[in-house]
């Protein structure tokens, strides 16, 4: 039974062409050979002496070559009125309206309008915003790969800059045979008259070339 009712669902919302507006409710009504009657002296008139307008506000009335919805949409909002005319139609597309006026309806019957309903609603649902669903999730997917690859990347480490000045502290390193000069472009070799003490920041024949450190104008490199 669940799954007639599906297919009735799908079939109802293709029908209905994906939109459960009460205006296209309105029109799917029309085309399939509805009349949608006011409540009014001349609905009155037709239903005689049944009391059902009295107590309903929307109800599905089959007699012969009649086939009217009724409906009374003075104290509801758009929304709440495209609500009622879409179970109305449910019941419609279940033919309940083949064992009378709905009002007669049993709670079965309810029930089984209320489940449609629904599932068109779903349906459409689906229908409109899947694609758009999809495409988000993937574009969430691909932002979050792209940060998880962002932050497990290792970035490349700068060589460490030379300091111009060192700590007073004596170097101790009688294997460093070089000196950065204060200034930072120039440099000595331990030897230099000019190196009074050690407070120069020692440094590398490595780093010499790469900061291309000239030599001091006294100084004679002794390698």
């Amino acid at each position: 039974m669940v799954q007639s009712i599906l297919r009735t669902a799908q079939k109802l919302g293709t029908d209905l062409n994906n939109s459960v507006r009460l205006k296209n409710l309105e029109q799917y009504l029309t085309k399939a050979g509805w009349e949608i009657k006011h409540f009014d002296d001349e609905a009155f008139r037709l239903l005689k002496r049944t009391e059902i307008a009295a107590k309903h506000q929307l109800f599905v009335y089959c007699r012969g070559d009649l086939h009217i919805v009724f409906v009374d949409f003075a104290n509801m909002t758009i929304s709440q009125a495209a609500s009622a005319l879409l179970h109305e139609i449910c019941h419609i597309a279940l033919e309940h309206h083949l064992r009378g006026i709905t009002a007669d309806y049993s709670r079965a019957a309810e029930r089984e309008a209320n489940m449609l309903s629904g599932l068109v609603r779903l349906v459409i649902f689906w229908r409109q915003y899947s694609k758009q669903f999809i495409i988000g999730v993937i574009l969430l997917l691909v932002l979050m790969l792209g940060a998880i690859s962002t932050q497990n990347a290792t970035p490349s480490q700068p060589p460490e800059a030379v300091p111009d000045n060192v700590s007073t502290t004596v170097i101790a390193n009688t294997d460093v045979q070089y000196y950065r000069t204060p200034s930072g472009n120039r440099y000595h070799i331990i030897s230099c008259s000019h190196l009074k003490n050690r407070e120069y920041a020692p440094v590398t024949q490595e780093d010499i070339a790469f900061y291309k450190l000239l030599p001091c104008k006294d100084c004679i490199e002794d390698e």
